[in-house]
């Protein structure tokens, strides 16, 4: 979701894991998983609701409604097929020529990672160039706390397989709130 000031929108989309059809056309969009690797994703679920649109469409008819439908990029041929913007993205991100052929090949195709595949490091001295920055802790108001997301067990970004959490102990659910028992005890609870 867009988070712009104090105010939060938050718009239903269809899940990567959804059927999503535009124009005619069942879609797929591409995912990077955690070995660097990218890949088509081939939702086949019915959506919840008949509402939902896709992040692509959402944010393409965004973009038309500021920018108008004469625009130098071509929102609504991105929309209607996503291998317009796999085809706009190769042309201008090294790495990912041939995008739309690399990404059907049967695992995806593998990012370039200069320090992995060539232990060449992009920067002034050809070295890995490590740094500190200061640690700034976000002021928290008496008797608040912070709300945060984070990854567990069986899960990979949005997309839960299963409701188990076996690195906290959580079974059956993913409803949970993990609260600090000085935090507990401080608020009363």
């Amino acid at each position: 979701h867009l988070v712009t000031g104090r105010t939060a929108l938050i718009l239903p989309s269809l899940g990567r894991t959804d059927k999503d059809v535009q124009s005619g056309k069942k879609q797929q969009v591409t995912v990077e998983d955690s070995m660097s690797m990218v890949h088509l994703s081939r939702g086949s679920l019915t959506p919840a609701g008949d509402h939902l649109r896709s992040e692509v469409a959402i944010v393409c008819g965004l973009a038309q409604a500021l920018f108008g439908p004469d625009h130098s990029v071509p929102w609504a041929e991105f929309t209607a097929d996503y291998d317009r913007i796999r085809d706009s993205i190769a042309r201008v991100i090294p790495g990912f020529e041939d995008f739309n052929t690399k990404v059907r090949g049967p695992d995806g195709f593998g990012l370039p990672h200069p320090p992995r595949d060539e232990r060449r490091f992009v920067t002034d001295t050809g070295k890995a160039n490590f740094v500190v920055n200061d640690l700034h802790w976000l002021p928290v108001p008496q008797g608040k706390l912070i709300l945060q997301t984070m990854r567990s067990h069986d899960q990979y970004n949005t997309t839960i397989y299963g409701l188990d959490d076996r690195y906290r102990g959580v079974k059956g659910g993913r409803r949970v709130l993990f609260i600090a028992a000085e935090d507990i005890a401080a608020l009363g609870y």
